[in-house]
């Protein structure tokens, strides 16, 4: 279900509170990044009127907000940050839309030509915005 990429970290679902909605997802970690690999990030989400089952919904990928450049030093570490398009909209199974989400889960996945240079992630955060 977390797709064919066999390194890949996959968050918990988040829950925002009851009062709270959003129609934002940044995503913010520090990464080595070797020059022989790459990372992407992927997010889904859903409101709480929406009647779809959070495991239906599928990944949509995020966007770099800026360009990083990879590195061949070794446990050399840089920000990265990814956006979800502005607003999220989407239409559920009840044929209902949605512009803005209560709940949301995010995909890092990792990959890499080089066994020994394996990408690593660190400082991991995910902000809902509105």
């Amino acid at each position: 279900s977390g797709g064919n990429i066999k390194a890949r970290y996959i968050t918990r679902r988040a829950n925002l509170d009851e009062e709270m909605e959003a129609s934002n997802l940044r995503v913010i970690f520090d990464a080595f990044v070797h020059t022989t690999a790459g990372v992407t990030t992927y997010f889904k989400c859903k409101h709480r009127d929406d009647p779809t089952a959070f495991d239906d919904i599928a990944y949509q990928q995020m966007t770099l907000r800026k360009e990083v450049t990879t590195t061949a030093k070794v446990d050399q570490f840089k920000e990265y940050e990814f956006r979800s398009d502005d607003p999220i909209a989407y239409t559920g199974e009840d044929g209902s839309r949605y512009d803005k989400f209560t709940s949301f889960a995010i995909k890092i996945c990792l990959f890499g030509s080089d066994n020994a240079y394996p990408p690593r992630v660190k400082n991991f955060r995910a902000i809902a915005v509105d």
